[in-house]
């Protein structure tokens, strides 16, 4: 049997990714109906209770818009019924061979007029099946002790959530990821040639590779390089 908690360290990694990108709250549910990972705020608003019948309707459906949490069809039963503290959710289940292993939940809790994903539902629900089949993917691998988590795959996808510019390097410096938003910023620049010393000041570059923040500060960047 596939089992969520086996990967509990993995979705909090991707739900921290989530919640940084979009500044929603996202809670995933295993087939025991089980609030396995969430992030720091979904329980103060959602609790740790599962309804399960709402759980098994997503099982059945696949992926759910709930614009009008507490007064939807998937809400009746529900104790949040008529009285949500969602202003909006998409559902999405979790299936591995072709098994409803799950569910993750995307929810805003503030004004739907300013949530933004709100505007753009398909490339969100687009967004909850890429990282569905990632959650799947890890599980099947764990579950056959296999030891290449798609890592990559997932921060890519994760990282494209955002608008802003996103990098992601090696302790050396060099760059190993970056999202759409950051190719754009590259422009003629191979990704396996750029290195943050070209981009970065010497004592900024020092401080990040040795952990520490950095803010606040313009540098310029060379589209040409090579």
């Amino acid at each position: 049997m596939y089992n969520l908690e086996n990967i509990k360290p993995v979705l909090q990694n991707i739900i921290s990714l989530l919640e940084d990108s979009l500044h929603l709250e996202v809670g995933i549910i295993n087939s025991n109906y089980k609030l396995v990972a969430f992030s720091k705020n979904y329980p103060s608003y959602k609790g740790m209770e599962v309804y399960r019948s709402s759980v098994q309707k997503i099982f059945k459906l696949g992926c759910v818009v709930v614009s009008k949490p507490g007064c939807d069809k998937m809400c009746q039963g529900c104790r949040f019924q008529d009285n949500c503290p969602s202003a909006f959710e998409i559902v999405k289940s979790i299936r591995l061979d072709n098994i409803p292993i799950g569910t993750i939940t995307l929810c805003s809790f503030c004004n739907k007029d300013n949530c933004r994903v709100c505007s753009d539902i398909d490339s969100t629900e687009k967004t909850m099946q890429d990282i569905s089949k990632l959650i799947a993917n890890i599980i099947g691998q764990d579950s056959v002790g296999g030891q290449g988590y798609p890592y990559r795959q997932m921060l890519r996808a994760t990282m494209n959530l955002s608008d802003d510019i996103i990098f992601c390097t090696d302790n050396s410096g060099k760059v190993i990821n970056h999202n759409n938003a950051g190719s754009g910023l590259m422009g003629t620049v191979k990704q396996e040639t750029l290195q943050l010393d070209s981009i970065l000041p010497s004592d900024k570059l020092s401080s990040i590779i040795n952990g520490a923040p950095v803010f606040n500060f313009l540098t310029k960047i060379n589209r040409s390089l090579s």
